[in-house]
């Protein structure tokens, strides 16, 4: 077999392996989701009472006078073991707890996410990559007749328009 039928038949080997990773995680949230749907909650509040749920969304209140008031698209809930004074309003979290009888949730962990964060994080990614890259380029270059990065040579330069 040549050099370059084993890096396909490599390449196809890790490509059915990663599809069989993906079935494999998706299929141990069937039938019960990761993240609760917040509708179904919704519609049928008191069956769901006495379940542990994890719900994204935000804080509407958190004040003295209604507590703290979580709220998806399509639930609201009154958050109990939640200081007013720990969360502000308009704040987007994550809540792990216990629902409770009219609205109310026994909270165990609060995560808040910052719109910030996000930004942040992504655009330290993209930098991220983008620096390893032109590390990894100026070290390596691609071979098209072997299929592969080879070590760049001394006589090798990095062309404007790529490597040469």
């Amino acid at each position: 077999m040549t050099a370059i039928r084993r890096r396909v038949l490599g390449v196809v080997v890790l490509v059915v392996l990663l599809a069989v990773l993906l079935v494999a995680f998706g299929g141990q949230f069937y039938g019960s989701s990761a993240y609760q749907n917040t509708a179904n909650i919704d519609a049928d509040y008191e069956a769901h009472v006495g379940e542990q749920v994890h719900l994204w969304g935000d804080i509407v209140a958190a004040n003295e006078q209604r507590g703290v008031v979580f709220s998806t698209e399509t639930l609201e809930l009154t958050l109990t073991n939640v200081s007013p004074t720990a969360v502000d309003a308009g704040v987007r979290v994550q809540v792990y707890g216990e629902l409770r009888p009219d609205r109310q949730m026994t909270v165990t962990r609060v995560v808040a996410a910052r719109s910030g964060s996000r930004r942040w994080l992504y655009g330290v990614s993209v930098v991220g990559v983008g620096v390893a890259t032109v590390a990894f380029l100026r070290q390596w270059r691609f071979d098209t007749d072997e299929l592969a990065f080879v070590p760049r040579e001394e006589n090798d330069e990095i062309s404007e328009g790529g490597v040469s």
